[in-house]
């Protein structure tokens, strides 16, 4: 169980950065811009962001973070699988189990490959 956490949370940790390397808006507004960028962030259970994000906010002024989370992963997996499906609405980053893998490659067409992309000034 501990080996899934720490997977979700580095494959969270990795998602943040490609999604707001992929974001139509800067992740971290431009030099001298008062641009106010809010971040969704959907998890599951407890991940113990709280501390973190209220951090990463501090040090972001700017950006704003929305924690969404599910009361289970079964939950989560639900919405998740949902609102893929309708095509909107998931959120900016979201946590999933490893687990769901499988499921998630059934539509990997509707997912953009990240890892050979150049996400610099996206």
């Amino acid at each position: 169980m501990r080996s899934r956490i720490i997977t979700g949370v580095a494959a969270i940790a990795g998602a943040a950065l490609l999604m707001a390397g992929c974001s139509s808006s800067p992740a971290t507004p431009t030099a001298g811009t008062d641009e106010k960028i809010t971040l969704t962030v959907a998890t599951f259970n407890e991940f113990g962001y709280d501390n973190l994000l209220a951090e990463y906010t501090t040090l972001h002024p700017n950006i704003t973070v929305t924690e969404k989370k599910a009361a289970t992963s079964n939950e989560a997996r639900e919405n998740f699988s949902t609102k893929l499906a309708a095509g909107s609405g998931l959120s900016d980053i979201e946590a999933v189990e490893v687990d769901w893998l499988p499921e998630i490659m059934e539509t990997a067409d509707l997912m953009t490959d990240l890892s050979s992309s150049d996400v610099q000034g996206r």
